[in-house]
């Protein structure tokens, strides 16, 4: 082997240099040349070799980060989460979290996490000019909830399952979750930019990422962005809107929520691990009640910083603990329903916090109710949802036998909304602890309100059950009954019970009173939300059969277009309209189709198209038909700036030659948040009364037919003789698609009214008893709380802490009143009603109506630590008070009434709107901190604003847009030049003036808004808002004792005027007097004359 091959060092690429031959002396200078020339061929071989060993090589570079094992890791991480308006100048909330982070190699694809040195701190100020404020008993509290390190498989890029000790919250463990999902990446080789489905806190969204290398410095910089509105797997847990359905075209059209995230990193690699050695996360939620572009919107900002500080080779130190596996990377709810938002306080003894709680609202809402009375209800339903049934037990054992306190746990009860609250309520029902009311309202509350969870379910299905049953029987009433309560649970599940009473679908259907027949239609309607294509099916048979009651097929057309049918079903619908032999019917699906092709809903505008289109087949004469035929009216209006709408309709089904429709709805309909609402319908059916005046029913009837206006108040008087069964009439209520009440008066109802009237029926409570117990005094308080809306919205932010956007609307009514009778003479043991109209009698009663009402919007973290963000609070109070004397003088027919004159300022509403920034934490509740969005330092203080509504009554006539970002830079972020004015208060005060009776009335306006920094819907209810009516007493020279008010009947009639008296002239006073007293007699003789002349003539209708 020559020199060269034994001292010459293989290279990188392990190539041996080529061998040279030894030549003699004489040629040394042809030895030099070919020396040289294969020293050449060394050098570019080599090159040649070094470049694609180098090009080969990176190909298998390692780019996924890892964490070798024995090395300890540690870095430095920051989570800052702040929500508010995206302006400067405003107030904002939030929350940052300083720590060490260790990640420890403990094992193949195994790795442990401890987090310590923990600095929390809060913010609530101007945004951007205030800090973060330390808080100590903050950092304590999340020291305690993360000083257990916990396990996690990590295996190129991905995190696997977590494994912590039970002693670790679902709170905590969420906090570990965030700084994991930052780890979490998807590198593919050799592609620097591609899209792909990616598992994260938030769930599997739809992830891009943009790759560059930095090859001398051997760095990889990685930027990924996730759109998390599109997400397969999304975690998110909604509650409250169980009663209403989304509009897909409006969600289209406008999202009301928007989220993003970006992730930037820094990885170091080498060729046999590589390292993130920075990340840096942005997370941006956006909320937007009204249009997302032109109606402003709500922000909350989530960042993370993670920084390497050190590597260390050494082992960890795993607690000897048994890990649990506690799932995936994906968020994990778990207290977050039962931590309501607008409360944060400990929980140590629930069973005696719901005790003092309760009596605090008895004795709080004893008087009058204070504004706060809502939240102190909201509290104790907060304390009785993390109180278990056998605390139910307890207080219901204490307080049972007080009625104030029994109404209030039978209202709070319901609105829990959980398994634990309906078994309660079931076994009080079993074990007939409840009255019938009683029962029927909160067990409709409590299902109404629940979430529809696997314990809730079974418990729900108990009424379900129920119905089955019912409809097994022959009874028309429990029949009726059974297919309500399944119309309100509209699961498709229960067509083929409800199918058994339709005309045409079952053997015995066609014999089931018409009744049976429209309860068993409507009772789809809910169902078509579910399963449209099912409803469609059955309705649009029922309607093609001429053979089934007219009214029936209406309805049931009524409920195929509640599906949004398609254009090929409207086509058919019109083409059967086209050979209909019922005018009736006709007329009313060519009113229908004509009403909601001018709909201007989102919603129905592929509908309202196809409706257009069917009206141009139908003959023009249905547009002549008149209103004694079967008619649609319907009303829309839909504001795009607001993205939000009302519709109202009015159905009236008639019988040809009837006197009045046999059947009536109105309906109300909204749009509001990209979803669709039925707060209110009503009926009303008259067949009963129909069937009394019916001269023979033919669907081609004549309405002009004339009715006798004597024989109708003859048939009416003469209801005993009435046969049919049918109810003279009857009604339904109807919120948000649940029908709460029904009922109908039949001649029982009649019969029973009569005989409380007139006794002698002891079954039914006596007038004779109600009379004697006015006699002795009656005092009556009634109060019912209720929390009509909880809708919520929580997502996970990359932070692991929930972001909340929710909304609720509690309130407490009360009732209060004293009455007490003087009847001479005094009513004797066999007293009858008849006597009672020759009998003086004094009434004196003092009644007072109450109503305390708050709604609250929240937006922000929520947890049991912590609580951050923003809170809008409006309030409303209203107190009307009743203080009468009336006289009657039954046989004088002279009637008095006297009213105490005001006195002193009486508010009877208030309303009160305010938007806050909020912070508090469970460490230092002391410490919470509400900020107004809109500073005093910013804005004038409305409470110190002149009262002089001339200078301030335009304020929102010219509002400019944004301020410049000179202004904003320059400090004075609210500045527009020369145009201070327009961001002053607006105040106004105006009263009316009743000198007479020594009173005013007067109604205050007062407001301060965001809208002169953004002319957007949203800004205009940020800020402060305040409205009042009031009673305010007036002066007058002569002191007013009392208010009286004489009503006169009978011949002593013209005798008695209501006048002013003043001191005049008595000669003058009296004749004025007698001029007045002919005057007046003059007018009631002419009245008679025309009263003779009208009963001469036969009035026809």
């Amino acid at each position: 082997m020559n020199y060269y091959q034994q001292n010459s060092p293989a290279n990188d690429s392990g190539l041996v240099p080529p061998r040279i031959e030894k030549h003699p002396p004489r040629g040394l200078q042809r030895s030099v040349g070919l020396f040289l020339q294969w020293q050449l061929v060394y050098v570019l071989t080599v090159m040649v070799v070094d470049a694609e060993s180098a090009k080969t090589g990176s190909q298998h570079l390692n780019y996924q980060p890892d964490f070798s094992e024995n090395k300890v890791y540690t870095f430095n991480y920051e989570s800052v989460l702040l929500s508010g308006l995206p302006e400067k100048g405003l107030a904002r909330a939030g929350i940052r979290i300083k720590s060490k982070v260790e990640i420890s190699g403990i094992g193949p694809k195994l790795c442990l996490i401890r987090i310590h040195s923990i600095e929390a701190a809060e913010y609530n100020g101007v945004w951007p000019t205030s800090s973060f404020s330390r808080s100590l008993k903050l950092t304590q509290v999340l020291t305690g909830q993360l000083s257990t390190p916990i396990k996690f498989e990590y295996s190129s890029g991905h995190v696997g399952n977590l494994m912590a000790p039970d002693s670790v919250s679902d709170d905590g463990l969420n906090i570990y979750r965030g700084i994991l999902n930052v780890l979490e990446l998807s590198l593919k080789k050799m592609q620097h930019s591609y899209s792909l489905q990616e598992a994260g806190i938030g769930g599997i969204c739809n992830t891009t990422y943009a790759i560059q290398e930095n090859k001398r410095a051997n760095l990889v910089y990685v930027t990924k962005s996730k759109d998390l509105n599109s997400c397969e797997e999304k975690v998110e847990m909604a509650t409250g809107s169980a009663y209403t359905h989304p509009c897909q075209t409006c969600q289209q059209r406008n999202k009301n929520s928007r989220a993003t995230a970006t992730y930037n990193y820094k990885i170091k690699y080498t060729r046999n691990e590589a390292v993130i050695t920075q990340a840096d996360v942005e997370e941006i939620h956006q909320f937007a009640p009204f249009n997302e572009i032109t109606g402003g919107n709500a922000i909350l900002e989530a960042r993370q910083k993670l920084a390497l500080t050190d590597v260390q080779k050494q082992m960890a130190e795993v607690p000897p603990k048994e890990f649990q596996n506690r799932g995936s990377l994906q968020y994990q709810f778990g207290s977050e329903l039962l931590q309501l938002p607008v409360h944060l306080f400990r929980i140590k003894n629930v069973e005696s916090q719901i005790e003092e709680s309760l009596q605090d609202l008895v004795e709080t809402t004893s008087e009058q109710l204070p504004s706060d009375a809502p939240a102190k209800a909201l509290k104790l339903m907060h304390l009785f949802r993390a109180a278990n049934e056998e605390n139910y037990e307890s207080v219901w054992k204490q307080f049972s036998n007080r009625p104030a306190y029994r109404r209030y746990i039978l209202d709070i009860i319901p609105a829990v909304a959980s398994h634990r609250a309906l078994r309660f309520l079931r076994h009080k029902m079993e074990r007939q602890e409840l009255t019938n009311w009683e029962a029927a309202q909160t067990v409709l509350v409590a299902l109404h309100s629940s979430t529809p969870t696997q314990d809730v379910m079974e418990e729900a299905m108990l009424l379900h059950g129920f119905a089955g049953e019912a409809l097994s029987k022959s009874n028309t009433e429990e029949i009726s009954l059974a297919l309500k309560a399944l119309g309100n649970v509209g699961h498709p599940a229960s067509i083929k019970h409800i199918k058994k009473f339709l005309p045409g679908y079952a053997a015995g259907a066609s014999d089931l009173p018409l009744k049976v027949h429209a309860t068993a239609v409507m009772a789809l309607k809910n169902i078509g939300m579910k399963d449209p294509k099912m409803v469609q099916a059955i309705t649009l048979e029922i309607f093609l059969n001429h053979k089934i009651h007219p009214r029936v097929r209406m309805l049931a057309a009524v409920v195929l277009l509640e599906t949004k049918p398609s254009l090929p079903i409207l086509m058919t619908l019109a083409d059967a309209v086209l050979k209909e032999p019922s005018m009736q019917v006709a007329s009313f699906i060519y009113s229908h189709l004509r009403a909601l092709g001018r709909s201007t809903a989102p919603d129905l505008q592929v509908m309202a198209s196809a409706c257009r289109m069917a009206i141009r087949v139908l003959s023009p004469k249905f547009d002549r038909s008149g209103y004694q035929f079967s008619k649609v009216f319907r009303f829309s209006m839909f504001k795009e700036i607001l993205m939000s709408g009302l519709a109202a309709k009015y159905l009236v089904l008639n019988n040809a030659g009837s006197l009045f429709p046999t059947m009536a709805m109105s309906q109300l309909r909204t749009h509001f948040l990209g979803r669709v609402a039925d707060p209110l319908e009503v009926g009303i059916t008259v067949e009963g009364l129909q069937e009394m005046f019916a001269k023979g029913y033919s669907p081609d009837g004549d309405w002009e037919t004339n009715y006798d206006f004597k024989e109708i108040l003859k048939t009416l008087s003469d209801w005993k003789a009435f046969s049919s069964d049918k109810p003279f009439a009857s009604g339904y209520l109807k919120m948000f698609g649940q029908e709460l009440f029904f009922g109908g008066l039949d001649k029982n109802a009649i019969q029973n009214a009569l005989q409380a009237w007139y006794g002698p029926d002891e079954k039914i409570p006596s007038i004779r008893r109600i009379i004697s117990s006015l006699q002795s005094g009656v005092g009556r308080q009634w109060t019912k709380a209720l929390l009509s809306s909880e809708i919520r919205h929580i997502v996970p932010t990359c932070t692991g802490f929930p972001m909340e956007t929710s909304f609720f609307y509690s309130s407490i009514t009360k009732v209060a009143g004293n009455v007490q009778a003087q009847i001479t003479p005094s009513p004797k043991s066999d007293f009858r009603l008849t006597e009672l109209l020759t009998a003086n009698i004094r009434l004196r009663s003092k009644m007072s109506l109450s109503m305390a009402k708050e709604m609250t919007f929240v937006m922000g973290i929520n947890t049991h630590i912590i609580q951050a963000g923003l809170e809008a609070h409006t309030k409303m109070n209203a107190h009307v008070p009743v203080n009468v004397v009336a006289t009657a003088h039954m046989k004088e027919k002279n009637i008095k009434i006297e009213i105490p004159p005001c006195k002193d300022e009486t508010n009877i509403i208030a309303v009160r709107s305010k938007t806050f920034a909020v912070t508090r934490n469970i460490g230092d509740l002391a410490a919470s901190k509400m900020t107004p969005v809109l500073l005093p330092e910013a804005v004038p203080d409305i409470m110190k604003m002149s009262f002089d509504s001339d200078s301030t009554s335009g304020e929102t006539d010219n509002i400019r847009d944004r301020q410049s970002a000179e202004d904003i830079s320059a400090g004075n972020s609210f500045s527009f030049g020369h145009s201070s004015s327009r961001k002053e208060p607006f105040f106004q005060s105006m009263c009316s003036n009743a000198s007479t009776f020594g009173v005013q009335v007067c109604i205050e306006k007062k407001s301060v808004h965001a809208a002169f920094i953004k002319n957007v819907p949203l800004y205009y209810l940020v800020g402060e808002h305040a409205l009042r009516m009031s009673f305010k007493p007036v002066y007058t020279e002569a002191p007013i004792e009392k208010i009286q008010v004489t009503i006169q009947a009978g011949d002593q009639a013209p005798t008695k005027m209501v006048r002013l008296v003043t001191f005049e002239d008595p000669e003058a006073q009296e004749s004025s007097s007698k001029e007045a007293i002919k005057r007046v007699k003059k007018i009631l003789d002419d009245t008679d004359n025309q009263v003779k002349d009208i009963r001469k003539n036969r009035l026809v209708l």
